[in-house]
């Protein structure tokens, strides 16, 4: 395993709760990417590819890796991306952690829940971060990450059609379904009500604003889809882009904001 953090392992992987720093500019993170929550593997194909450009010399990511269950040191049998191909593996049943950032810039996320434990492990980043570094990029890939049908939003009546007649007898699909079929302003919406919470000036996540000290008032919020720029809130020097992107646009996406 390289050595991506500080602290002692006395395992192959962390608990939920155990305390370490990250040291990387770069990382990606993918959790709980198993159909046994994506339960007709929908993002699966698109997980392993993104695994496999994280791990080769043109994107060249640590990567991440909260699981739900570990026993004995072996990953549940139904998790996409083996042990020994994760840089720094976490067990984590709700998405939370307690990883500390020193230099972060860039985190490209798989996985799931995208309204549940993906946003804990997204809150906690930000309750992580130890120094800014005047702008973090975020990137979902939105093929690679599954949603919930309870986080399906208000469509016009031919889009929302077309979604229900995909999404009928599955209980997760993939975030690209939902990207696709929204319009710039509904797809603002759905960020703010699924993914972050943004009001007086602070980042919420359900209800409850971040505490971390480092992390300014007023943050500069960017919201991306594929490139192209949605809304901006906030006006502070710490410059944070969410940029929902599918994987075949995701080195685009990430050189376009270097």
């Amino acid at each position: 395993m390289k050595k991506v953090f500080e602290g002692t392992l006395n395992r192959k992987y962390l608990l939920q709760y155990e305390k370490y720093t990250i040291h990387d500019e770069a990382i990606a993170i993918s959790v709980h990417t198993s159909s046994r929550f994506d339960h007709k593997s929908t993002t699966r194909e698109s997980a392993i590819a993104l695994n496999q450009l994280v791990r080769s010399e043109e994107i060249e990511l640590k990567s991440i890796s909260l699981i739900q269950k570990i026993i004995g040191g072996k990953l549940e049998h139904n998790h996409y991306l083996p042990i020994d191909q994760v840089d720094l593996p976490i067990q984590s049943a709700q998405g939370a952690h307690k990883l500390s950032f020193t230099n972060l810039r860039k985190v490209v996320f798989s996985g799931g829940y995208f309204n549940s434990c993906l946003k804990n492990t997204f809150r906690d980043i930000f309750n992580g971060i130890k120094k800014l570094p005047g702008q973090v990029d975020f990137y979902f890939v939105t093929n690679a990450i599954y949603v919930s049908d309870t986080s399906i939003p208000n469509l016009s009546r031919p889009k929302l059609k077309n979604l229900q007649k995909y999404t009928s007898g599955l209980s997760q699909f993939p975030l690209e379904k939902i990207v696709s079929s929204l319009s710039e302003s509904q797809l603002v919406k759905y960020l703010e009500s699924n993914l972050i919470d943004y009001r007086n000036g602070l980042l919420h996540f359900n209800g409850i604003p971040v505490k971390n000290k480092v992390i300014p008032r007023n943050l500069k919020i960017n919201f991306y889809r594929n490139g192209r720029h949605l809304k901006t809130f906030g006006r502070s020097d710490f410059e944070v882009n969410i940029v929902l992107t599918s994987l075949e646009n995701l080195i685009e996406s990430m050189n376009m904001l270097n």
